[in-house]
């Protein structure tokens, strides 16, 4: 017997699946590890989502604590504006912080205009200055509506509130007429 004749049978003794295990453990660990890479995915996406929805409920919130401060502060501007050429009970509060330039419209019953038309609150200025554009909004199917805003310059001295029915985007100066006017 030569050590060729050894050889041969101990490769008989090995079993065929043996050959092939290093290659079955190789794809398994490949399935591993793309099911791994899919669930950090999953998770990362998770996660972006999480954080988009913590920021917009932080957004959400100093807005809800800026129009309480609005609503109880003592030093706010109040005033009522009504329908200038339709009965009431249609009107609208205006609340404006001179310091801050913030200014909260709450509207009720007001009348329905075109889709293509928003209504746009406007700022009088104290002394002889031009109107001063505050923001548009639409009204819900009631007539209502609530519509905070900032002003670009803080400070101004207000003599009045007035709203007009503007195109969507709003307009720099008032379209004629002022439908909702400071009452008296």
């Amino acid at each position: 017997m030569s050590g060729s004749e050894g050889a041969p049978a101990l490769r008989r003794l090995r079993p065929r699946w043996l050959t092939l295990a290093p290659a079955a453990v190789a794809v398994l660990l490949a399935v591993t590890s793309l099911g791994l890479l899919l669930e950090v995915q999953r998770l990362k996406d998770s996660n972006t989502k999480l954080f988009v929805e913590l920021r917009k409920t932080k957004q959400d919130a100093a807005y809800a604590k800026e129009i309480l401060v609005m609503l109880t502060d003592p030093g706010a501007q109040r005033m009522t504006l009504v329908a200038a050429k339709t009965a009431p009970p249609a009107h609208i509060n205006v609340i404006y912080q001179k310091d801050k330039g913030h200014i909260l419209l709450l509207a009720s019953n007001l009348a329905p205009i075109p889709d293509n038309k928003v209504y746009q609150l406007w700022l009088l200025p104290a002394g002889s200055a031009a109107p001063m554009p505050c923001g548009t909004f639409r009204i819900d199917g009631q007539g209502n509506s609530m519509m905070p805003d900032t002003m670009k310059a803080e400070g101004v001295e207000a003599k009045g509130f007035a709203v007009t029915v503007e195109p969507v985007g709003g307009s720099n100066t008032p379209t004629m007429p002022i439908v909702y006017a400071p009452a008296g």
